[in-house]
């Protein structure tokens, strides 16, 4: 089985990337232009890994899959791959799922295997999926002597497909049992947009500490707004700007001014910046 797309890849894939998304999440290969949340990045950071359960959440449009995909996963996969290079073996594998339409156990399985593949490379082969899903997990860590780390992100929409689903073999009880597993050397996050997080309560009876460990993404403070702004006039910038333009000569910023439109690190805002133009 091959893994599920993400949603907002299914949505259709932008012909060029640059460091202004509109209304789409900035996605791993954004990181270069995606500043302003270094603090909330590390935060989420250190609290996957050193909790079993770490769920996120904030408004719709405050920038979670941003922060997850292009900081968070961007920066723990960076983290991996120089492991790699330098001849070591990386200690963490990152999956990231978000593709509630179809069976969430077998994508979350689909999932792993392709982060493990990317990493690895296209010849690791993991074991058959067979089992409950903390049997499955325990043993691909095991092949792969790596912990992992799952990223479940815009679970609201779990909810939304699965409003009714229980027993034996559905996510409502295996994602309980592999939180619940004490040798299992895995680590989940769940992200959720705030008017769905008392949803969660479905789990309550399973995962006891189902939210303690909460951590809430606000939209981004002066200072950060001005971090995320300002780092487009890094190089990773300029060497978009010039190759978008067809030139490698000068760029200019036009003035800002007050429009509403899409702040950077996600969030819609009224603000006092706009897209950059190329010009000599």
């Amino acid at each position: 089985m091959s893994a599920a797309a993400p949603s907002h890849a299914r949505a259709g894939v932008r012909e060029q990337r640059g460091p202004y998304q509109g209304l789409a999440p900035y996605a791993e290969e954004d990181a270069p232009f995606f500043f302003g949340r270094d603090g909330e990045r590390d935060i989420v950071i250190a609290n996957l890994l050193a909790s079993r359960l770490t769920v996120v959440y904030g408004t719709s449009g405050v920038g979670k899959t941003s922060l997850l995909r292009a900081g968070v996963a961007h920066r723990l996969r960076e983290r991996g791959r120089d492991r790699l290079a330098r001849g070591g073996r990386p200690e963490l594998l990152v999956v990231v799922f978000d593709a509630w339409r179809d069976d969430p156990v077998a994508g979350i399985e689909a999932a792993t295997r392709a982060a493990a593949a990317d990493l690895f490379g296209a010849g690791v082969e993991l074991g058959p999926a067979s089992g409950r899903l903390a049997t499955r997990l325990h043993r691909w860590t095991g092949e792969l002597s790596c912990d992992l780390l799952v990223i479940l992100d815009q679970t609201e929409e779990y909810f939304l497909y699965h409003a009714g689903e229980d027993g034996e073999g559905t996510f409502a009880v295996e994602f309980p049992r592999a939180v619940n597993a004490p040798d299992l050397a895995v680590n989940f996050l769940l992200s959720i947009r705030e008017d769905a997080l008392s949803r969660l309560d479905r789990f309550k009876s399973r995962v006891p500490a189902l939210l303690a460990n909460l951590l809430r993404v606000q939209h981004l403070d002066l200072p950060a707004a001005r971090s995320a702004i300002h780092g487009r006039s890094s190089p990773s910038w300029w060497s978009w700007c010039s190759t978008s333009c067809g030139r490698a000569g000068s760029s200019s910023v036009p003035p800002a001014r007050a429009r509403s439109t899409r702040r950077p690190g996600g969030t819609t805002t009224t603000g006092v910046w706009r897209r950059p133009s190329c010009s000599s």
